[in-house]
C-alpha cells in the first residue's frame, strides 16, 4: 500500500513537471519577450508622404496630396479627403512605439508571401514616386490588443499596439471630407451672425457617389456660393430627384483654390436641404 502511494506521488510529480515544462515553453516568448523601440515608417519621411495607397483582395483606394488639399480616389470617385484623419493615421505610422518579433519566416515554417497577399497593404510614396514604406497588416489579438504586420521584402512578422487599425479602411465615405463648405474659411459675402455662420459650417453631407450614379432625370435647383477674401470661392449646385412621391437631394461642388477637379456628388438629407434654403433665403433679404 505504501509502495503504491509512493508510485502515485512520483507519477503526479512527474506529470506536474511535464505540465510546467510545457507551459514554460509555450509562454517563453511572452514572458521573456523584449520589444524594440521603433516606428513603422521613418518619422523623417512623414512630411514627404504625398500618396497613400490601400489595397486588399484586388481592391484599391488612393489618398493623394496636392498643395493645400488631400484627395480621395476610389470606385470612380475623386473628391476631397479629411486631412485631419489622414494626419492622425500618418502620425500613428511614424510615432516611436514598442515593436515585438512574432515570427521569423527563415527559421520557422511560415509562408510570408501568403501572409502579404492575403492581408491589408499600405503603400506610401513621395511626390516624385519614391517608395517611403510598404506595410502589410494582419489581425489584432483581442487579448493583447496588438496588431501583426510585416514590411515588404521583410522576413519577420512583428506585432505592436493597435492604435491605427480603424484607419485600415478602403471605403470612400470613411476618408471623404464631410463638411459641405470647407473651401473658404473667412467668407466675404455672408452677413450672417456668428451663430448662423457656425450653423452653415457645421452642415454635413450624406453618402458620396460617383457621377455615373447621379439619377437620370435629376433636375438642378439652385446654387450657393461662399466667397472668400481674395476672390476664392466654394460653390455647390443642388439637384432634386423625385421618385414615388418623395424627393431626394444631391449636390456637386467646385472649390476655386483646388488644383484638381472634383468628380463626385453628395447626398443631402431633407433637413440639411431645408436648412441651406433657409440660410440662402435669409442672405437674399
Amino acid at each position: 500500500m505504501k509502495q503504491k502511494k509512493i508510485v502515485a506521488v512520483s507519477f503526479f510529480m512527474a506529470f506536474f513537471s511535464i505540465i510546467v515544462f510545457l507551459c514554460s515553453f509555450f509562454f517563453e516568448d511572452r514572458t521573456m519577450e523584449k520589444g524594440v523601440e521603433s516606428a513603422l515608417v521613418n518619422p523623417k519621411n512623414k512630411e514627404k508622404i504625398y500618396f497613400v495607397e490601400f489595397s486588399k483582395n484586388g481592391e484599391n483606394l488612393l489618398l493623394k496630396k496636392n498643395e493645400n488639399f488631400w484627395y480621395c480616389s476610389g470606385n470612380g470617385i475623386f473628391t476631397f479627403a479629411d486631412e485631419e484623419k489622414i494626419e492622425k493615421f500618418l502620425s500613428a505610422l511614424t510615432k516611436i512605439r514598442t515593436v515585438y518579433k512574432v515570427l521569423d519566416s527563415e527559421r520557422e515554417n511560415f509562408d510570408m508571401d501568403s501572409f502579404q497577399i492575403s492581408n491589408f497593404r499600405v503603400s506610401l510614396f513621395s511626390s516624385s514616386g519614391e517608395v517611403l514604406g510598404i506595410l502589410y497588416f494582419g489581425k489584432t489579438d483581442s487579448l493583447t490588443s496588438r496588431i501583426i504586420f510585416s514590411s515588404k521584402n521583410g522576413r519577420i512578422v512583428f506585432e505592436t499596439e493597435d492604435d491605427f487599425s480603424s484607419f485600415l479602411n478602403m471605403t470612400v465615405d470613411f476618408w471623404v471630407k464631410m463638411e459641405i463648405f470647407f473651401g473658404v474659411k473667412n467668407p466675404s459675402n455672408l452677413n450672417f451672425s456668428p451663430d448662423k455662420l457656425h450653423l452653415l459650417y457645421s452642415l454635413r453631407h450624406g453618402k458620396t457617389k460617383s457621377l455615373s450614379e447621379l439619377p437620370v432625370g435629376a433636375k438642378q435647383l439652385k446654387g450657393f456660393t461662399v466667397y472668400g477674401q481674395f476672390q476664392d470661392y466654394h460653390t455647390i449646385e443642388i439637384y432634386e430627384y423625385e421618385s414615388n412621391g418623395r424627393s431626394e437631394y444631391f449636390y456637386r461642388q467646385n472649390v476655386s483654390s483646388s488644383k484638381e477637379e472634383d468628380r463626385a456628388f453628395f447626398e443631402l438629407s431633407g433637413i440639411t436641404y431645408m436648412t441651406l434654403c433657409n440660410l440662402l433665403n435669409e442672405q437674399r433679404k
